[in-house]
């Protein structure tokens, strides 16, 4: 796994039968589906896998963010990432499966 950028998180959300949507803004880098965000929370880091990387456009204030789908229906995880509210996350790319061909 390498760092391709950094996600900042603004809020999060659960989406019935899609998982969590983390939404925010990409700081620096690129993100697409099949990309990690790492998370760490107190004990040993984890990676939350991306699954659809979705465009949201608030017209009013003239702001643009990211939706990034995150495989889970955890309770227990939304509940974690909820308190993440502000923090920047990596983005890791699995660099494995291009070594595969």
């Amino acid at each position: 796994m390498t760092p391709s950028g950094t996600f900042k998180i603004h809020a999060v959300f659960k989406l019935h039968q899609r998982g969590l949507v983390l939404t925010g803004n990409l700081l620096d880098g690129n993100v697409k589906s099949g990309d990690f965000l790492k998370m760490s929370d107190n004990s040993e880091p984890s990676l939350l896998k991306i699954i659809s990387v979705e465009y949201v456009d608030h017209l009013r204030n003239q702001q643009a963010e990211l939706g990034l789908i995150i495989e889970s229906d955890s309770q227990h995880l939304l509940d974690l990432i909820k308190n993440l509210a502000g923090t920047e996350l990596l983005v890791m790319q699995d660099t494995t499966a291009d070594k595969l061909f």
